[in-house]
């Protein structure tokens, strides 16, 4: 999978490799590697979820409060699903 000759694999590999490089600097010891994207998606959802909108001031009490998931629920209600 490292030596993959797929053009697309190397270019994920290459822009995930920073993240997981910041993630392994607060990665707790018991955590084995091959769980690091998992964990990383983890620190990933909390930051987005949490930190973010506590940062730039949003007030967010449920999932429909989040600019982007306003949104994505009025296009489900427009197309009726």
């Amino acid at each position: 999978m490292k030596d993959s000759g797929f053009s697309l694999l190397r270019l994920l590999r290459g822009l995930n490799a920073p993240i997981y490089a910041a993630i392994s600097l607060i990665k707790p010891a018991f955590i084995i590697s091959r769980l690091l994207p998992l964990y990383a998606a983890v620190i990933l959802f909390i930051i987005r979820y949490y930190i973010l909108p506590l940062a730039l001031g949003f007030d967010v009490w449920s999932f429909d409060d989040m600019p982007l998931e306003r949104l994505l629920l009025s296009a489900k209600s427009d197309l009726s699903l």
